[in-house]
C-alpha cells in the first residue's frame, strides 16, 4: 500500500485433517501416506534463495545432546556420523520441519489436501524432512514406506534417510512425556534399533534406552 504496510490474507480451512480422516476410517492409511509424500515432494520443489538462512545440522545435534542421556547419544554415534558428514549447503530444499498427517488439512467438497503449520520451515536436507514424515507417521513397514516414498517424486539417499530416521526417533523418545507417550517411543526406538543395528553402537552396561527383547511366543 502507499503507507508501506503489508497484509497477510488467510482463510479458515476447517478442522478436518488427514490424521483425523485416517482415525475415522474415511481415508485409508496408505492413501494418506501417499498424499503426504506428494505434498512434501511439491514443497521440496520450491526454489531456495542463496540468502535464505539454513538450519545447520550441528544445531540439531547440539539441541539433542542437551536433553538426551549421554549413553543413548553414544549409542547413536554411527547415525550421527552419517548426517554430519555432508556439508549443510549440499542440495538444500525448503523443508516443512514437522510433516505428519495432522498437519494436512482437508478442505472443500473435494477434500483438497493442504499442508499447514510452517513454524519450523527452513532450507535443509530433503532426507531429514522425509525421515521426519516416516517417523511421525510410524511408516516403517514395507507397505507404509512404499506408499509414502513411492509418492515422493525425488531421489533420496537411503543411507542418509535411515540415519535421519534413527536420530529423529531418538529425539522424539527424548522429548516424550513420561507415561504412555514415552512407552510408545521406547517401543519404536527398540524396533528401529533391531531393524537397523548398524546405526547404533552395541549396548555396554546399563542404558536408559530401550533395547530389543524377544517377543513372547
Amino acid at each position: 500500500s502507499s503507507g508501506g504496510a503489508t497484509a497477510l490474507v488467510t482463510s479458515d480451512l476447517g478442522p478436518s485433517t488427514l490424521g483425523s480422516a485416517v482415525r475415522s476410517d474415511s481415508v485409508p492409511r496408505l492413501q494418506a501416506l501417499r498424499d503426504l509424500g506428494t505434498l512434501l515432494g511439491r514443497m521440496h520443489e520450491a526454489p531456495v534463495s542463496t540468502s535464505a538462512p539454513r538450519r545447520p545440522v550441528i544445531e540439531a545435534v547440539a539441541s539433542l545432546s542437551r536433553r538426551c542421556p549421554s549413553d543413548v547419544l553414544d549409542r547413536l554415534a554411527p547415525a550421527l556420523a552419517i548426517i554430519t558428514d555432508t556439508p549443510d549447503e549440499a542440495s538444500a530444499v525448503w523443508c516443512h520441519g514437522d510433516p505428519h498427517l495432522d498437519n494436512v488439512v482437508l478442505s472443500g467438497t473435494r477434500q483438497t489436501r493442504h499442508l499447514v503449520d510452517f513454524t519450523d520451515a527452513a532450507p535443509g536436507r530433503r532426507e531429514a524432512d522425509v525421515a521426519h514424515a516416516l517417523v511421525m507417521t510410524d511408516a516403517h513397514s514395507q507397505w507404509d514406506r512404499h506408499a509414502l516414498l513411492g509418492a515422493y517424486p525425488h531421489v533420496v539417499n537411503d543411507t542418509h534417510l535411515a540415519a535421519w530416521s534413527a536420530v529423529l526417533t531418538v529425539s522424539c523418545w527424548t522429548h516424550a512425556s513420561p507415561g504412555s507417550n514415552r512407552t510408545t517411543w521406547s517401543h519404536r526406538l527398540t524396533e528401529l534399533s533391531r531393524r537397523t543395528p548398524h546405526l547404533f553402537r552395541p549396548h555396554s552396561g546399563h542404558s536408559h534406552a530401550p533395547h530389543a527383547r524377544r517377543r513372547a511366543r
